[in-house]
């Protein structure tokens, strides 16, 4: 690209002090449109810019292998996103201010899964959850618990329907054992 068509469009490249590096557009002395910049340790971002900070869709990639595809708001994951952990797990969904939050779905390397409505991080509301050792839960969630109404069916077949507190059966319910034996109570 020539200086001249460079300096028109606005697109700079600039090298912090602190060994950072930005390519892209420019407005204002700030990054603004579309650009890339490269932290100190690795971190990688390309994308959107507003002010100097990530807005709209980008990508961003940790120096660890961490890799998150999508929408940014002052800086923070928002709107809808993919970020893949690094040989942990991957969430695909809804984010606000940097946390997993409105629907969405977890894979963990281990086979576990999530599939439902989070809330600042933690599974909030209605979702399924399978464990890597067949147990399913099927219900309501609170701050990551299974919490209110749910279905808890364990890899040995036996099962629960009713209440939920804070992780544990707590109020009505009833149990079926793979035995045959029944229980229906609080």
């Amino acid at each position: 690209m020539s200086l001249l068509k460079y300096i028109f469009l606005g697109i700079k490249e600039f090298n912090y002090p602190n060994g950072e590096k930005y390519v892209g557009e420019w407005n204002s002395g700030k990054p603004n449109g579309k650009g890339g910049m490269t932290w100190r340790n690795g971190d990688k971002y390309d994308g959107e810019w507003i002010n100097g900070k990530r807005n709209g869709h980008g990508i961003k990639t940790w120096a660890n292998g961490d890799k998150y595809d999508g929408e940014w708001i002052n800086g923070k994951q928002n709107g809808h996103g993919r970020f893949i952990h690094a040989n942990c797990h991957k969430y695909n969904g809804n984010w606000k201010n940097g946390l997993e939050h409105g629907q969405g779905e977890a894979v963990w390397v281990n086979g576990i899964k999530y599939d439902g409505e989070w809330k600042d991080g933690d599974y909030n509301g209605q979702g399924v959850y399978i464990d890597a050792n067949g147990d399913k839960y099927d219900g309501e969630w609170k701050d990551g618990n299974e919490h209110g109404q749910g279905i808890k069916t364990w890899g040995n077949g036996d099962k629960y329907d009713g209440e939920w507190r804070n992780g544990k059966c707590d109020g009505r319910g009833g149990f079926t054992s793979t035995s045959g034996d029944k229980y229906d109570g609080e």
